[in-house]
This record gives structure tokens, sequence and C-alpha cells, in this order.
């Protein structure tokens, strides 16, 4: 019987375990050690409240700059494309820092776009260009 114990094994001397998976294990494990005896003496924390500024009212509706089939609209009405900056001033009176959301026709050539971006900004609003999916 003693044979059917005999391995290939015996004639080596035994090898230490890989402990290299255990170690985040055993970090845990020593740090719960440690920590044990504080568990009753918490550390009090005092933070002071947070308050979240209020908005004075809500933000202007943007404006609408449109080109479709060659023709100009600022918020939904016709304009000769040499009127559009003197349209969009006139749309952005009374409005705090208006913005232009900027739509062109997907057939329309990028530098149509950019030409009236570029109008946006010499009426001294701020632009947005949104892509005919709806995103920016």
């Amino acid at each position: 019987m003693a044979s059917r114990f005999a391995t290939k094994f015996d004639a080596r001397p035994l090898s230490t375990p890989n402990l290299a998976p255990m170690i985040g294990v055993l970090l845990a494990v020593f740090a719960g050690v440690v920590a044990w005896p504080k568990v009753d003496r918490a550390t009090p924390l005092m933070l002071p409240p947070a308050f979240a500024p209020v908005p004075q009212g809500l933000p202007s509706p943007p404006i609408y700059l449109s080109q479709h089939h060659g023709r100009h609209f600022v918020d939904g009405r016709g304009v000769p494309r040499d009127q559009v900056a003197e349209a969009l001033r006139r749309a952005a009176r009374g409005r705090e820092a208006a913005r232009v959301e900027v739509r062109v026709d997907p057939d329309a050539p990028y530098a149509e776009a950019f030409v009236l971006v570029r109008t946006v900004e010499d009426a001294g609003l701020r632009p947005r260009l949104v892509l005919e999916s709806g995103r920016p």
C-alpha cells in the first residue's frame, strides 16, 4: 500500500505555493485587522452645507437661422441674403446672451454653412451649427 502513495513528486522538494493571486485578499484582510480597533471611534466629519446658485430666470430661446433651397430664414421669416445680419440683430434685441442655431440644407456646400456662421459672429452673436441629424 505504501507504494500506492509513492508518486513521481517524492523525489523533488516541496515548492512554495503561488500567492500572487491572493495579494488583494491578503491586503484586504490586513487592512480589516488594522482598522478593526478604530471602528468604535468614528471621526466626525463636519461639512458646510452646499447651496446651488438660483438661476435668474430662464435662458432666452435661441434664434433660428436656416438656409433652405438657397433661401434664408431668421426665426421662420424669409430674409434676403444681404439682410441676414441685420435681421439677426433685430431678433436678438431684448434677449440676453442670444444664441443662434444655424441649419443648412444637407446638399448645400460646407462653404455656405460657414459663411452663415461667420455672418452670425459678425452680428455679435454666438452661433451653433446644427447638423441635419439634429445633433450639434
